[in-house]
């Protein structure tokens, strides 16, 4: 058996079954360690607020109905459209999926895959380190400071997609064949055709880019930057285009794989048009969101060495634009590797090597930053092309890669020149003694998840939520307050974005009002209760069938409690508590029945239809209303426009009643027009009614005005007040 074992040693293929277990196994134990997994329930996720919970509940959605894009189960009484919100996540989910086939706990797919991620990355690495000729061990302790990179950590569950990064190694050889230009191999084989196009390199080398086009926008926009870089010295060094054929293919590969990713959302908006409010950015947080230098090269907060620790919370005290650019930090290995790299490139004492690796991490490293960094080309880029790429600084993961690789590459080479066996063992006592320094320099105790308060709320939440589906048949709407647009909004009072969707995460049966895409129909309509009082509101959601009222009390000034007050006035009950008692629900279902029995059946049809798609005014370059029910008006700007939202698939008779004054006796003239409506009308301080009545189409109306009365003077009010609105009325 002894000599057995010594014979399979010597194999090399079983040395690399040994370094690919070794890959498997060390990243859970060094996360046993890091992240106290004994103390971890993995059906309870890591992250329980913010960004995760968008990204649960995109996992769950994805199980309860097949994919992510549409939930019946949000947004209701319409349903939650993913459209608005491109993604290119294909590979991630795809791959949630097949984890799902062995348990469909959507929480438990969430941390497993979470916790894949640092074994794949592990495993990616040692693969393509392998194939530039580095050694087992080193190419092993490569991978593991490249998977347990701060970045992975910071950005977590909650950032779950951009923290799988495991392709990024594969892609790392895709380059190094660029610049060696060995992409498209010359060499002759003997193997049929099909084998050899399996086994060439541009084949692979096609794979991994449809992979990195379905890992995220971001990765595919770097990675073709990248290509760009390689392809510019290929041309440089060769002089001849055809030289720059195959790494063209490359990037059409990659921009193919994304139009498939994205053609969903392409088609949305083709049919429906564009959403401007979901999901839009501005040229200047390219800005906000660039690359900070000072932050790739500072230690990770919370270190384990208090002087570094306080040295980089003075810096962040300190300086502007601290955001998630402060998890780019690439530890005391990536960083030396970057400035080593870097100072190779400008400083080398052989300027022909321009084929090295060495010479080629340097220049992307180099040029990654000059894109990425705060007014570095990204924010020409978001200038001149388009600002939807906004987080530059999410190509530190790149940074980290080339930076580890370099860096070992040159320890690579000094253990080849060695022949001594025991000095090869130092080189080797020596990796492991980096790969524990940098272990232990990238992270800390601050990575471990909340998990005693996490699991409290998190049982709170879902005590909470069973005895709501006890009390509810299957399929029952709840409305939820306060109202929150979706997605990205800034937290409201002490609740932050999406919380909502907890209630959607513990529910197996009910359907929930959050979730409807900002600017689309169910938004449109959640926003248009918004003028109404409470006692309104609580009246057409129960015309529209909804069975129960959810209230985050968090997201009140008072916790809810005027709000409540009124509530439990209204209906007459008292509510479900959550054990924390954060959460209340009120059942309506007895009030439901009693509104239904004041209609026939006909009269409730159509008040449903006109409570479900209504028509509804909004105000632009118009004041809040003053006054009460029987006497209000509106001071208007000189220009702006009234918003006619007809929520109906038919087109509506719409009547607008309102009387129209200035403050002057001078006769002003006020233009009102549209594609349906134009007319001039000359106003004054003798107040007159005006009808304007409208076939409005479905969808949205602007109906424009602009005055030419002169500008109230009212020193102690900073409006901008030109004419009135007096007792408008809206009929349809």
């Amino acid at each position: 058996m002894k000599h057995l074992f010594c014979y399979l040693v010597k194999k090399e293929k079983f040395k690399d079954i040994l370094v690919y277990l070794a890959a498997l196994v060390i990243p859970y134990l060094l996360l046993y360690w890091l992240l106290d997994l004994q103390s971890a329930d993995l059906f309870i996720p890591f992250s329980y607020g913010g960004d995760a919970l968008l990204t649960s509940t995109l996992i769950k959605g994805m199980l309860d109905n097949g994919w992510y894009l549409v939930n019946p189960f949000l947004g209701t009484p319409f349903n939650l459209e993913m459209f608005d919100f491109p993604m290119a996540d294909s590979l991630h989910f795809s791959i949630m999926k097949l984890i799902s086939f062995v348990n469909s706990d959507p929480f438990l797919v969430f941390n497993i895959y979470f916790l894949i991620g640092f074994s794949l990355t592990t495993v990616t690495s040692i693969f393509s380190l392998r194939k530039i000729g580095f050694s087992r061990i080193t190419a092993l302790v490569c991978g593991l400071l490249f998977s347990f990179m701060p970045y992975h950590f910071l950005r977590g569950e909650p950032h779950l997609f951009l923290s799988s990064y495991y392709i990024i190694p594969l892609f790392f050889l895709i380059l190094v064949w660029i610049f060696n230009d060995s992409l498209i191999e010359k060499e002759i084989t003997h193997d049929n055709r099909i084998k050899r196009i399996i086994k060439s390199k541009m084949f692979f080398s096609i794979i991994v880019c449809l992979l990195i086009s379905s890992s995220g926008v971001y990765y595919a926009f770097f990675s073709c930057f990248f290509i760009l870089i390689a392809s510019i010295v290929l041309l440089i060094k060769h002089k001849r285009l055809s030289s720059i054929v195959a790494p063209s293919l490359l990037v059409i590969t990659i921009i193919f794989g994304l139009l498939l990713n994205l053609s969903p959302s392409l088609i949305n908006t083709l049919k429906n048009g564009s959403n401007l409010e979901s999901a839009h950015r501005s040229v200047g947080e390219s800005e906000i969101y660039g690359l900070k230098i000072s932050q790739l090269l500072l230690p990770v907060d919370n270190h384990r060495i208090p002087l570094l620790s306080k040295g980089k919370q003075l810096y962040i005290s300190q300086t502007p634009h601290n955001n998630e650019n402060n998890i780019s930090t690439l530890g005391i290995i990536g960083s030396i590797g970057l400035v080593t790299s870097i100072f190779y490139l400008l400083f080398r004492t052989n300027k022909n090597t321009k084929n090295s690796i060495l010479y080629s991490l340097g220049l992307l490293n180099l040029l990654a930053i000059i894109l990425a960094t705060m007014g570095g080309l990204g924010s020409l880029i978001a200038l001149v092309i388009s600002p939807q790429i906004r987080a530059y600084n999410r190509i530190s993961i790149f940074i980290a890669f080339f930076s580890i690789v370099f860096l070992f590459y040159f320890f690579e080479q000094f253990k080849a020149n060695s022949t001594n066996k025991n000095k090869k063992m130092i080189f080797t006592a020596l990796a492991v003694f980096l790969l524990l320094i940098g272990i232990m320099d990238q992270t800390n105790k601050s990575f471990r998840p909340p998990y005693e308060l996490t699991k409290a709320e998190f049982t709170s939440d879902r005590e909470f939520i069973k005895k709501i589906e006890k009390a509810l048949p299957a399929g029952s709407m709840i409305f939820q307050l306060p109202y929150v647009p979706f997605p990205e909004n800034p937290p409201v009072q002490a609740m932050g974005d999406y919380e909502h969707f907890k209630a959607y995460s513990h529910s197996s049966n009910l359907k929930w009002s959050y979730g409807a895409m900002k600017g689309r129909k169910g938004d449109i309509w959640l926003r248009s209760l918004q003028n109404d009082s409470l006692e309104e509101v609580v009246k057409k959601i129960t015309v529209a069938d909804f069975s129960g009222i959810y209230i985050d009390r968090n997201g009140y000034k008072d916790n809810g409690v005027e709000l409540e007050t009124e509530l439990k006035k209204i209906l007459g009950t008292e509510p479900i508590e959550s054990n924390n008692q954060r959460l209340a629900f009120y059942n309506i279902t007895e009030y439901r029945e009693s509104i239904k029995k004041e209609y026939s059946e006909a009269e409730l049809n159509t008040l449903k239809e006109n409570v479900i798609n209504p028509v509804f005014i909004e105000w632009n370059g118009v004041y809040e209303k003053e006054g009460d029910e029987l006497l209000n008006w509106r001071w208007a700007n000189s220009k702006g426009n009234i918003a006619i939202h007809n929520l109906s698939d038919e087109e509506r008779i719409v009547t607008l009643k309102m009387t129209l004054s200035t403050i002057t006796p001078e006769i002003s003239e006020l233009n009102i027009y549209s594609e349906l409506y134009s007319k001039l009308l000359e106003i004054n301080n003798e107040a007159k009614e005006h009808i304007i009545e409208l076939n409005v189409p479905s969808g949205v109306h602007k109906l424009n005005f602009d005055s030419y009365a002169p500008r109230v003077e009212a020193p102690s009010d900073p409006r901008e007040m030109y004419f009135k609105i007096d007792n408008f009325v809206l009929e349809y």
